[in-house]
């Protein structure tokens, strides 16, 4: 949204509130192929697509253990906003 304001503007709001079960569909899809290590990330801000996706990955999968977080907020980090969370497979 920083480099385009007018984004806002032209997403339609019901793209944005499926984007979370899409996001947890993509994961429970890479979970099973990921041999050592899974990555997740968004190019977002939003909450629902962040961490409340990375914690119900957390409760579902318990033989990934997330090893890392990373965000960066616009108004914070003087960048885009992103999230990525990383999980290493602790057992098969």
């Amino acid at each position: 949204m920083r480099r385009g304001p007018d984004a806002r503007w032209r997403i339609d709001p019901r793209l944005l509130t499926n984007l979370p079960r899409l996001q947890r569909e993509l994961l429970e899809i890479a979970a099973p192929l990921a041999a050592k290590r899974l990555v997740y990330g968004t190019c977002t801000v939003n909450r629902a697509e962040n961490e409340n996706v990375a914690s119900a990955f957390d409760r579902a999968h318990p033989e990934l253990q997330r090893v890392a977080t990373w965000r960066t907020l616009p108004h914070v980090d003087g960048t885009d906003g992103f999230f990525a969370a990383v999980w290493d497979r602790v057992r098969a």
